[in-house]
């Protein structure tokens, strides 16, 4: 007699033998091995994951470069410029987190969302603070990228088998999970494995919602609040909206189970509790985001749905072709790479566009439509299937852009995030499902999968013998007609038999014939080779794909010290540089040696700010929409502008010759480095002001000559009369000095003739705070975006402290969400107990 197909798939799993506690050790093993092989680079040679040989490409090192060097990958050149944690480290080091960041774009807040603040995890994700402060930059760096992985592995493994998934189809879900091509391609910059690391420990608990739902939903908090903690608010913002999905989810379950109402009502205030109290965990990283987001250069912007994805991007259906070839399009690492978009697509690129998930991956979730009806593999059977039409832009995404929260401001293509998560879960459920299939099913699986095989051979051998096809593929390169060219190129990278299509036929033969083999042999024995091999093709997939992309370097070239960098932070400060826009700079590479940069990059910075130094690029044109983003460099700056801004010094090439008397040559060696003579200090006093309360007839007057800068001061408001009686030009005997400037305070000490205000050419932002002779002062909007201060004659201390509101009120509201599900946990402990 033939046994229920339940029974006949418990007894063949692989690891059924062993008791459940020596399978969880065995799959942590297997996760673990993975893990220390895919960083092995690191852990037996020394050599960091990290594109320090981009540095090479850039003055000053450029001049230290071997013949022939070039960098692995020019697209992941962020975690370098933007999030390496050098100053971070050394903060932590010596005390304590300061909140102010002086050294880009005449400073900024420092939140997870600015540059050389730390990057991200967030600045005060605990496993950060704790590694960063007990361990040098890179190595902290790297621990951070290693505990993560093996974390998202582990506990994705934890959540399947909390599910009902046995040791096989978990075992592959978690390693197709911790090795996805999306956090692969983003692995530099951390925030995505951080989350990901977190992610199926928050679905683990709201499953054991129905147990003790006020136990569960206090530590669900406590996770949540770690996420939003440790990564960027986009994807806190994803993984809420996972949530959610999963609360519905577990609500209409307990329902059509004709659960006792109570337990829905348990469900549900579990799950309110586990946001709310998760969001106020995370406040002290996320209020200041937030208010700095409010605030920024960026948030004017908005979008109609018609317009969203045009601008943003989107994954064309076509695209998906990579979840079989990943270079289908090219890669940046081959130097050629042409994804396709449209010239008003602003995110399209590699890593936004990755949805590679390894192709023993995309053959395990074929099979998921074939198992057991349950309720977990048709949720994410589903799931998978909406989060792609998400992808593609369709107007399914039109609900969530018009109601949820930032969704109508994100780029819609990082919701690969929750693709590759509801996939490597979906394919660990569909592996799970393949031992315990009918014969009748195992035949369809083996044609389906027959057929997936045929596919991909067959687009393989047409990719480059098909000039049409790569028309198709990339239509819009060809829209204004053929190019020859172009055509030849696309045709050469997907020749039969190039790697980049070889590799994935391979792949998926042998992926082919081990799930069938899984399928169908009924030797326990067999099956376990059968899954070890599947589980070790996987992770040499994802592990070379990684290791492919990625740029792993020696230590040493990371911020290497040169002689410029030595001259420049031997001068006395502070003072701010101007790169010359003209010449291979990467901007905020100087950040981590301290030496302030009049430009930069941040993903957010203040609007004021943004307006002023669009302004001394562009001029008139700036009114006109020509504003700076994110990057912001200089390749023709208003002189008046500059120097206000205190750039004492013009950084270009060394055989750069300026013809201006007001530079004056003073190194050229690996820099030529010019001293600008006419930059203003970085605090002086005046004794003349004019009230111009619109910004943009301000940067006019300052731009074209009206106002000199070094006298006289444009305000948004005068002061009242009785002080300007007191104000008078030529007085004399002036003398002011920056007695201490760190990130967060700076004393000034400021002797005037006669009554003035002492103008401090940092960016002017509402945390500041300002004392003279130790009583409150106001600090004014001086010049659209500086600081200045009202001042009587005579001696005065003067001393400019940066108070965040926002982050001591977010401080706050952490601790209390902190002790409030300390004793949720005791009340609920001691009740179980009596």
């Amino acid at each position: 007699m033939t046994q229920p197909a339940a029974a006949t798939r418990s007894a063949a799993l692989p690891a059924a033998g062993l008791p459940a506690a020596r399978q969880h050790l065995l799959a942590l093993a297997v996760l673990l091995a993975i893990t220390l092989g895919f960083f092995s680079p690191y852990l037996f040679q020394g050599r960091v994951f990290l594109a320090g040989d981009a540095l090479y490409s850039y003055l000053p090192w450029s001049g230290y470069a071997t013949p022939g060097q070039r960098p692995k990958n020019t697209l992941i050149t962020d975690p370098v410029n933007a999030n390496f944690a050098g100053l971070y480290n050394e903060q932590l080091k010596s005390g304590g987190l300061q909140h102010w960041n002086p050294w880009i774009l005449t400073g900024l807040p420092s939140t997870g969302v600015t540059s050389m603040s730390g990057g991200a995890p967030g600045r005060y994700y605990p496993l950060k603070l704790l590694l960063h402060r007990w361990l040098p930059t890179l190595h902290a760096f790297m621990w951070l990228l290693i505990i993560h992985v093996f974390l998202a592995g582990a506990l994705q493994y934890w959540y399947l088998r909390e599910i009902g998934a046995g040791f096989a189809g978990a075992l592959f879900g978690g390693v197709a999970f911790m090795l996805n091509g999306y956090a692969l391609v983003w692995l530099e910059f951390e925030s995505v494995v951080a989350v990901a690391a977190f992610l199926p420990l928050l679905l683990l608990i709201m499953e054991r919602y129905r147990r003790r739902p006020a136990r569960y939903g206090l530590l669900g908090a406590v996770v949540l609040g770690i996420v939003a903690l440790s990564g960027q608010i986009q994807y806190l913002i994803y993984t809420a909206l996972l949530l959610l999905c999963y609360a519905a989810f577990l609500l209409v379950r307990s329902w059509r189970e004709r659960r006792d109402p109570r337990e829905l009502r348990a469900i549900a205030l579990a799950f309110c509790g586990t946001c709310a109290l998760g969001a106020l965990i995370g406040a002290v990283e996320l209020l200041p985001t937030l208010d700095l987001i409010q605030h920024s250069s960026r948030i004017a912007r908005t979008f109609t749905f018609s317009t969203f994805f045009e601008t943003l991007g989107r994954v064309p259906w076509r695209y998906f072709v990579t979840l079989l070839f990943p270079d289908f399009f090219g890669s940046p690492v081959l130097g050629f790479n042409l994804v396709p978009r449209l010239p008003t697509q602003e995110y399209m690129n590699y890593n936004e566009l990755c949805v590679y998930l390894g192709v023993p991956t995309l053959f395990a979730l074929v099979a998921l439509p074939l198992g057991p009806k349950r309720p977990h593999a048709q949720l994410y059977l589903a799931l998978t299937a909406v989060v792609a039409l998400l992808l593609a832009g369709t107007v399914l995404y039109y609900p969530l852009f018009a109601l949820f929260p930032g969704m109508d401001r994100m780029n819609p293509t990082r919701l690969i995030f929750l693709f590759v998560f509801v996939a490597s879960a979906a394919a660990g459920l569909g592996l799970d499902g393949l031992a315990g299939l009918s014969r009748r099913r195992r035949l369809v699986f083996s044609a389906l999968a027959l057929a997936l095989l045929g596919g991909a051979a067959a687009l393989a051998v047409a990719g480059g013998s098909s000039g049409a096809l790569a028309v198709w593929f990339n239509a819009e390169a060809f829209a204004g007609g053929t190019d020859p060219v172009l055509l030849d190129a696309l045709v050469r990278l997907r020749a039969w038999p190039a790697a980049l299509v070889v590799k994935p036929v391979l792949l998926a033969l042998s992926a082919a014939a081990l799930l069938i083999a899984y399928a169908w042999w009924q030797n326990r024995a067999a099956r376990q080779a059968a899954l070890a091999l599947l589980v070790a093709l996987l992770g040499y997939d994802l592990g070379s794909f990684g290791w492919g992309y990625n740029a792993i370097v020696e230590p040493r070239q990371v911020y290497p010290r040169t002689p410029a960098i030595d001259f420049l932070t031997s001068r006395p400060g502070p003072f701010r540089v101007v790169l010359d826009g003209r010449q291979p700079f990467l901007i905020n590479s100087l950040a981590p040696y301290g030496i302030q940069e009049v430009g930069g990059y941040s993903s957010f910075y203040p609007a004021a700010a943004g307006r002023y130094l669009s302004f001394m690029q562009y001029g008139e044109d700036a009114a006109r929409g020509a504003r700076f983003d994110r990057w912001v460099a200089f390749s023709r700056p208003q002189a008046a502008l500059l120097n206000l801004a205190n750039a004492r010094y013009l950084l270009t090439a060394p055989g750069v010759v300026v013809n201006n008397p007001i530079y004056r040559l003073v190194f050229r060696e690996d820099l030529a480095v010019y001293e600008n003579t006419a930059a203003l200090p970085r605090a002086f006093a005046v004794h003349r002001a004019r009230a111009v309360p619109d910004a943009d007839q301000a940067l006019r007057l300052l731009g074209s000559g009206g106002v000199d800068p070094g006298a006289e001061v444009i305000l948004e408001r005068l002061p009242d009369a009785a002080f300007l009686a007191g104000v008078r030009e030529g007085a004399g005997g002036d003398r002011v000095s920056i007695e201490r400037y760190t990130p967060d305070r700076v004393e000034v000490l400021a002797e005037l003739g006669a009554a003035g205000w002492l103008v401090l050419s940092d960016a002017w932002d509402p945390g500041w705070r300002a004392e003279v002779d130790g009583s409150p002062a106001a600090i004014e909007r001086a010049d659209t975006c500086f600081r200045a201060v009202a001042l009587g004659p005579g001696r005065h201390t003067v001393t400019f402290a940066y108070v965040p509101r926002a982050f001591h009120l977010g401080l706050l509201l952490t601790g209390v969400a902190l002790a409030l599900v300390a004793g949720g946990i005791a009340w609920d402990s001691r009740g179980r107990r009596a």
